[in-house]
């Protein structure tokens, strides 16, 4: 298995304990966050990009950053209208309008 801290993004190396089993060692800062993952052999694409996606942006402390609670500017914006399709999907049915009648049970 390999061990990574996400939050971090980083790979962990487990270390065995005198019982034999894993023991993973990372920080968690003083009311942070952390977040595990454990995979049988070499990531993929997916997680390389996570990983290093996260460790740039957990590079900063949070402790740095300030405790007061600030809102932010909010502003409606215009809404675009979408453009009505042009046709149906390939790969869906047409079902024709009707009345329909809906019963309970299987009569």
């Amino acid at each position: 298995m390999r061990y990574f801290d996400l939050y971090h993004g980083v790979e962990l190396q487990p270390v065995k304990n005198q019982v034999g089993r894993v023991q993973l060692t990372f920080t968690i800062e003083a009311q942070g966050y952390g977040a595990l993952l454990a995979i049988p052999g070499a990531p993929d694409a997916e997680v390389q990009s996570l990983t290093s996606r996260m460790k740039e942006m957990s590079a900063t402390p949070l402790s740095t950053y300030s405790h007061e609670w600030e809102t932010l500017p909010q502003q409606i914006g215009p809404i675009v209208a979408t453009k009505p399709p042009s046709g149906s999907p390939t790969d869906m049915v047409k079902i024709p309008e009707g009345d329909l009648q809906l019963s309970r049970g299987g009569h």
